[in-house]
């Protein structure tokens, strides 16, 4: 006998509509996602070299690996605020936060985080750029949002659509494999682009959160706006392990790693 989902698209919407669930609940996945979709996967903890929860109160971020924090490197952020998971930080001008990490240490990265911006205009996320012309990084400019690889060769920028920054949270994921960079906000993927592999030939620049790294102590180009829950890792995370990250819009915490 052929079944027909028509028949039972009625009762369907009755369960959304009397369980109150919306988008934004893994649930409503289950219900509504066709047979032979993506099925999220959890990444666990391998190859994650640094997460930052943002739930500390002052004086840098504590990496819940038991790493080195990320301390401030100019102006103090604003701790404290409220985040996507329990607190965030909110960045704002020379505010940024210098890492342990050295760009150079691994050839591939992924960076995942939740930020919230109150300008759609210039915000450096992420920054591990040595004198603005080797290395990668995630920024965004008039609306749009790109990671980018800088090489003497030349570089990458693997850019999203106009309006991914909008005052609301957004979860953006980037990763970078050699000279291929690709870039995901909200559980999806906007974009891959091919280049150059990123120049390494340098010992004295960090990973920076919110802003430039150490090359640019003090420097402007920050986030104007809130960031959370900063994970970074040397393996490349893949469409169903951000899939499982965004969890629907609610995102997850490190304890459920």
């Amino acid at each position: 006998m052929r079944l027909s989902l028509k028949r039972y698209i009625p009762i369907l919407l009755i369960t959304l509509f009397t369980t109150g669930l919306s988008p934004r609940d893994p649930l409503w996945n289950l219900l509504i996602t066709p047979s032979g979709a993506l099925t999220p996967v959890s990444p666990g903890l391998t190859d994650m070299v640094a997460y930052y929860s943002c739930d500390d109160v002052s004086e840098g971020l504590a990496n819940s690996l038991g790493g080195a924090a990320a301390t401030e490197n100019a102006n103090h952020p604003t701790y404290g605020v409220a985040g996507k998971k329990g607190t965030a930080i909110t960045i704002g001008y020379r505010a940024q936060l210098l890492t342990s990490l050295q760009s150079r240490s691994s050839a591939t990265w992924s960076i995942s985080f939740w930020v919230k911006a109150t300008t759609t205009a210039y915000n450096l996320m992420i920054s591990a750029d040595h004198s603005g012309n080797k290395g990668f990084g995630i920024q965004s400019w008039s609306g749009e949002v790109y990671a980018f690889n800088l090489a003497a060769a030349g570089g990458t920028s693997c850019y999203m659509p106009v309006g991914a920054l909008d005052g609301d949270w957004h979860h953006i994921v980037a990763t970078w494999n050699y000279g291929t960079v690709k870039i995901y906000r909200d559980g999806i993927l906007r974009n891959t682009r091919s280049g150059p592999p990123m120049d390494t030939d340098y010992t004295d620049t960090f990973i920076a959160i919110g802003g430039r790294n150490n090359s640019y102590v003090g420097g402007s180009d920050n986030v104007m706006g809130s960031m959370d829950e900063i994970s970074i890792r040397t393996n490349i995370l893949t469409a169903a392990n951000v899939l499982w990250e965004y969890n629907g819009g609610a995102g997850r915490s490190y304890s459920e790693y």
